[in-house]
């Protein structure tokens, strides 16, 4: 049966959509222009918002040829995949081992230390898209039976160069450990599933009874962000990033679909004072804004504890 589309605009757009939203399996989509015009979205693509539940995802999704030339080197080390890769797809701006792994490490411990904390008895521990295998690392050194999964061969073998850690070229389908893990973690990398209800019930799945899930995803196309683009005017440009996300969540979508998949949500949280330089007078008015929006849920991330019920 074929799908309702509506344009924000009242025009009917190009093509037909034939999935369902995975929070609320409504089958009527809105186009966001706006947000279509942050990523820099070609003609191709667009960004579709439920009507029922306002979850929004990418119009269409990338396929397995995409996918992997997506989590090529390009994804983890820019600068080595402009200088060997002909893609037309840009690098991301910041190069990933300078620039984001240290930017992670305090986050990191501190994520590890709220295991420990919730459940002291807590010893398994897998993280999903376990990157460089940074986190794997150190829920190692805090005496965790940590393992790690990751896509990207690259990455993977970041992961050994770096810290000696072998992680699995698997997808959560294929773990077969149900029932294993004490903890669960995935740091930005729940916006990248094509089928997020799936694969929340395999981590539901490999977990262990009342055993614990950290999940955090950006909190893209919040208010500020959309007034910010519309003040300045910018047009961005068609990159990496405009693609690498299917869905783009809310606090509100995310813990709604994670308590129809059976998941006890713990807490739920858009602002850590930590993450926020406060040295300049500007820093120190940016850092007071965040706050006070993360008092009506905007922020640029979610971040969530949960726990299998």
């Amino acid at each position: 049966m074929a799908r309702a589309l509506k344009s924000s605009l009242g025009r009917e757009p190009t093509g037909i959509t034939t999935l369902s939203c995975p929070v609320c399996a409504g089958n009527e989509w809105s186009r966001d222009l706006i947000a279509g015009r942050i990523l820099g979205l070609s003609e191709r693509h667009s960004v579709l918002l439920c009507l029922a539940c306002g979850q929004r995802r990418l119009e269409p999704q990338l396929s397995a040829v995409e996918l992997r030339e997506l989590y090529s080197g390009a994804y983890f080390n820019s600068k080595q995949a402009l200088a060997n890769s002909e893609s037309e797809i840009a690098a991301p701006a910041a190069d990933y081992l300078s620039e984001v792994v240290p930017e992670r490490y305090a986050k990191f411990a501190k994520t590890v230390k709220a295991f420990r904390k919730l459940n002291p008895a807590a010893k398994t521990l897998l993280d999903v898209g376990a990157a460089t295998g940074d986190f794997v690392k150190i829920a190692r050194d805090e005496g965790f039976e940590a393992e790690g999964i990751e896509f990207s061969e690259v990455a993977i073998a970041m992961a050994n160069d770096r810290h000696s850690i072998k992680l699995e070229r698997l997808a959560l389908a294929e773990v077969q450990r149900d029932g294993f893990y004490d903890c669960i973690h995935l740091n930005h990398v729940f916006e990248h599933f094509n089928e997020p209800v799936a694969e929340l019930s395999h981590i539901y799945r490999l977990l262990s009874e009342r055993g614990l899930l950290y999940i955090e995803v950006p909190y893209q196309f919040n208010v500020v962000e959309k007034w910010m683009f519309r003040l300045s005017r910018r047009e961005e440009k068609f990159s990496l990033h405009s693609l690498h996300h299917p869905y783009f969540y809310t606090p509100r979508s995310i813990v709604r679909l994670l308590r129809a998949k059976g998941f006890e949500v713990i807490e739920t949280c858009v602002f850590d004072s930590t993450r926020y330089e406060a040295a300049t007078f500007r820093e120190k008015t940016k850092k007071l804004l965040w706050w006070v929006l993360a008092k009506i849920s905007v922020g640029n991330y979610i971040e969530i504890y949960a726990r299998r019920k």
